[in-house]
């Protein structure tokens, strides 16, 4: 299994090759709080992404241990009357299981803990294939990805032949987007085709060389 946990590289939990061409579950979660023990996870947004592409959307709401707080609903969009319907926990986490490629996502500080969490709750270890796009972005920009993807997005924009039809939803349209230039950049700047790749440190050498001002790839 492929599993970099260290501050150069970014986090992967893959057990095979994937090619940025491939197929991708974009998430974004949706939370009753910010307190990582005491809030629970309301929605799991889900862009089904293949060669560049939307290919799907769906939305798996998650039934909380307590009523949302007012201002939860309202920044959310979600109202407990329509979590009312929603799945338990448990199950929820099985319809995540059963996607049939991996998560790509944006946050190790707030997606990533809940994910564990909820799947502690239940009793396991969240093991879900995954990429977190933010370490990735914090190297090819040198930074935080949230202070400068607009830089980052006008300095290295996909060209127009990658872009299909974007999520519905904001913030995975902002993911969405975002994927699209950091794939590019690696395959077409670095020359990284495939995540097996990311775990070459001559790679990261090559990147810090780049943002160093050093020999282009």
């Amino acid at each position: 299994m492929l599993t970099q946990t260290t501050v150069e590289s970014p986090l992967l939990n893959l057990t095979g090759t994937v090619h940025w061409r491939d197929r991708w579950w974009l998430l974004d979660v949706e939370t009753s709080g910010l307190d990582r023990q005491e809030d629970d996870i309301i929605a799991l947004r889900l862009a089904c992404m293949e060669n560049y592409n939307v290919i799907q959307e769906r939305e798996i709401l998650v039934r909380p241990r307590r009523p949302l707080r007012p201002w939860v609903e309202g920044l959310t969009g979600i109202s407990n009357q329509t979590l009312e319907q929603a799945l338990p926990l448990e199950e929820a986490l099985r319809e995540l299981d059963a996607l049939d490629s991996p998560l790509l996502f944006l946050d190790r500080d707030f997606t990533l803990p809940f994910l564990r969490i909820a799947c502690s709750r239940c009793g396991r270890e969240f093991s879900k294939p995954c990429l977190l796009l933010d370490r990735l972005t914090a190297m090819l920009l040198g930074g935080s990805p949230r202070q400068k993807t607009e830089r980052f997005l006008e300095k290295l924009p996909p060209p127009d032949r990658l872009r299909g039809m974007p999520p519905r939803n904001s913030d995975l349209r902002k993911l969405y987007e975002l994927s699209l230039a950091v794939f590019y950049a690696l395959e077409n700047v670095h020359h990284i085709q495939d995540t097996a790749q990311l775990n070459d440190w001559n790679f990261y050498g090559i990147i810090l060389s780049n943002l160093r001002g050093g020999r282009k790839c």
